[in-house]
């Protein structure tokens, strides 16, 4: 079995890339941000199941492959976990991708009008060792809602 080369930021251009989930759900959905950045011939986006579809309908194009953690992936020149993309990309204030970059898939939408849906996560994985520091309860929200 080959090593795969850890990426870091050269130019890949005419290489892949594997870029793999390495932290939470909420997690991989901010990362995604900087997934557009990458100048890759071609990158094989690695994430577990919960987060499978809606990543797979944003990057539904032929340069990025996205894939359920447990399939195989093809041979691939580089990877990366995808929380270091910010080290990567040099992330600091004014270089940070902001603004609306996951789009729900129309048959997920529960309402169509004017205004934009915000979603509020108040609770993480239970199972995480330190979920306490950063859940709270519905009821906590609901005052602020």
């Amino acid at each position: 079995m080959s090593k795969i080369t850890l990426w870091t930021g050269q130019d890949i251009s005419d290489q892949t890339l594997l870029v793999w989930t390495d932290q939470g759900l909420g997690d991989t959905i901010q990362m995604a941000r900087w997934l557009p950045m990458i100048k890759a011939k071609m990158i094989y986006l690695y994430v577990e199941v919960p987060v499978f579809n809606l990543l797979r309908y944003n990057f539904a194009n032929a340069r990025v492959d996205v894939r359920m953690k447990g399939w195989c992936f093809p041979k691939t020149d580089y990877h990366v976990p995808m929380t270091s993309l910010m080290a990567v990309f040099k992330a600091e204030p004014g270089k940070i991708p902001l603004g609306a970059f996951l789009r729900a898939p129309g048959w997920f939408t529960i309402i169509d009008g004017p205004r934009p849906w915000v979603g509020i996560n108040w609770k993480g994985n239970a199972s995480f060792s330190r979920d306490g520091t950063r859940s709270t309860s519905l009821a906590n929200i609901l005052p602020i809602a």
